[in-house]
């Protein structure tokens, strides 16, 4: 990483996925701002953060936020848009979790329900989760009674579960870095999604923990998006003053001026969740 990492992170990489081979494409844009996030996914993210903090857990709607955009580009992937009811269409579908290359090898675990492939699963949906993982976290989050992880509401307010699974308090540093490394089992996404999380919250990333993470040794383990069940919390460095060692190339997905040829990962286009369902490489244009 470069000398200010803090500020001008890495690449982005896509959760849960195993990208873990793939090179980080680019810097985090210094210039994210709420502006780029969609009305109807804005408003599926603060509600999923409202819902749980009724429940008791402290979950920053910027951070599902910053899952949603790394994870497909708030639902825009490769075209994808998210109509007025919250449905992203077309679906958002990874790659299949074959075993090949970076992704995890994962054998159909819903018949095809969701996915449409009754021999291996996909991640699916604008936060890219693995049918297995959908089963155990999936919510009903416009209220109509069906979990569908193809409609932003429903699938923001299961990450928001997901992440609150490994701690009620992801308003604090520690607990925050070990609920996203539980997502998707990749310091480099770690730093990216925080590093998001806090531009869109206008505050600088060293705030959001950044420095905490614990540096890179080598490539990260394929890891699928939500991981099949939250992670034990990864070992937070002891002080902000901590150097990250520079990343290697993982699996990220950056905003970019075109889109992915194809989804790598659980929840989202860019890569493939390795545990579980891998994110989809995404992002067709850049978020300002």
């Amino acid at each position: 990483m470069r000398p200010s990492a803090v500020d001008a992170l890495a690449p982005v990489a896509p959760p849960a996925a195993p990208l873990t081979s793939a090179p980080l494409l680019g810097p985090v844009d210094p210039g994210l701002s709420v502006k780029g996030i969609p009305a109807r996914a804005l408003a599926a993210y603060k509600s999923a953060s409202a819902v749980k903090a009724k429940e008791g857990c402290r979950v920053p709607w910027q951070l599902v936020a910053a899952i949603g955009f790394v994870e497909s580009g708030h639902g825009s992937f490769r075209g994808a848009a998210i109509g007025a009811d919250g449905r992203v269409t077309p679906e958002i579908l990874g790659p299949r979790l074959d075993g090949a290359g970076p992704f995890a090898l994962i054998r159909d675990t819903d018949d095809g329900a969701l996915d449409g492939d009754k021999v291996l699963d996909r991640a699916v949906g604008p936060m890219q989760f693995i049918p297995s993982t959908w089963a155990r976290h999936g919510a009903d989050g416009d209220g109509n009674g069906q979990r569908d992880p193809h409609n932003i509401d429903d699938a923001a307010l299961a990450a928001g579960r997901y992440l609150c699974a490994t701690s009620s308090r992801l308003d604090k540093p520690a607990p925050r870095i070990a609920a996203i490394y539980s997502y998707n089992r990749s310091y480099d996404y770690v730093r990216v999604v925080l590093t998001v999380a806090a531009r869109y919250a206008g505050q600088s990333p060293a705030k959001w923990g950044v420095g905490l993470v614990p540096a890179t040794v080598g490539s990260p383990s394929p890891s699928p998006s939500p991981s099949p069940s939250p992670a034990a919390p990864p070992p937070v460095a002891p002080s902000p003053s901590a150097k990250p060692k520079p990343a290697p190339p993982g699996l990220p997905l950056v905003p970019g001026p075109s889109p992915s040829p194809e989804p790598t990962g659980v929840p989202a286009p860019s890569a493939e969740p390795s545990p579980e369902p891998a994110p989809l490489p995404l992002l067709p244009t850049p978020l300002t």
